[in-house]
């Protein structure tokens, strides 16, 4: 009787395995880049601001001279309307935009509010939301996430002082080295040498407007007055303009300082 029950379990095992089936694993989601390189690249295609959500993963393109992109990895279709004049209210730090397109309404709304990233564990400066609309569906489908204006890259770079307001700035005026400042866009950042003090603090453009914030230094005594007044030009400086290997920094129309490309 032992061959006989032994083939009779051997065939129950073989019964039992047959019906097993395998289940493909999940595709992977594929985030957009987040990268210097890859801002570059959409930078030079005219995107002004990018921003991205996370479950469903979803990126959103704007060119404000022309169009704003969205795509969700959940559809297959993207969606693009014109850009519409924002719609800021006074007392608060949010820009709206309600784009209509021939089948779709997009609602963007960014805010000046730091944002963190908990898939990518980035920090980014803006909170964004999307509403998306279809004409067939009856109501707003809100997509949440962070965002932030691409840069002009040429800023990246070490900038020596060459000039002061209307005054030219040579090495004789420094006996240990000419003012300088490094730009790193990318990551929101300056540093620098005051010509007596090192310094570092917070870089933030839009555009061509410009805000260096939380300016700090080493505390070396200091002969010359004209360290305080370099710092204040940063602190006051809103806007910037290139060229030439020139980078000068206004307050309105006033300039406050030129600095020459050295690397």
């Amino acid at each position: 009787m032992k061959p006989a029950l032994s083939f009779l379990a051997g065939c129950v095992v073989v019964a039992g395995c047959s019906t097993v089936k395998s289940v493909p694993a999940p595709k992977p989601v594929v985030l957009p880049e987040r990268n210097p390189e890859a801002d570059i690249v959409r930078f030079q295609k005219g995107i002004d601001f990018v921003a991205t959500g996370n479950e469903p993963s979803w990126t959103l393109d704007v060119d404000f001279d022309s169009a704003m992109m969205f795509k969700s990895f959940s559809d297959e279709a993207a969606i693009t309307t014109p850009v519409p004049p924002p719609q800021s209210a006074q007392d608060t730090k949010v820009t709206r935009y309600r784009g209509v397109g021939t089948s779709v309404e997009l609602i963007v709304q960014i805010e000046k509010k730091e944002c963190h990233d908990n898939l990518s564990d980035e920090t980014f400066p803006y909170v964004v939301s999307v509403d998306v609309k279809h004409n067939a569906a009856s109501d707003y489908k809100t997509f949440k996430g962070c965002g932030h204006y691409l840069v002009d890259y040429k800023l990246h770079d070490l900038w020596v002082l060459k000039e002061l307001g209307d005054v030219a700035v040579t090495e004789k005026d420094y006996p240990r080295e000419q003012p300088r400042m490094e730009l790193n866009p990318g990551a929101g950042t300056i540093m620098g040498f005051t010509g007596c003090n090192e310094f570092s603090g917070k870089l933030i453009t839009q555009g061509n407007a410009i805000t260096f914030q939380q300016l700090t230094r080493t505390k070396v005594a200091c002969t010359s007055s004209v360290e305080a007044l370099f710092m204040k030009a940063l602190q006051d400086a809103d806007r910037f303009e290139w060229g030439e290997r020139r980078l000068r920094l206004f307050k309105g129309s006033i300039l406050l300082c030129q600095f020459l490309k050295v690397d």
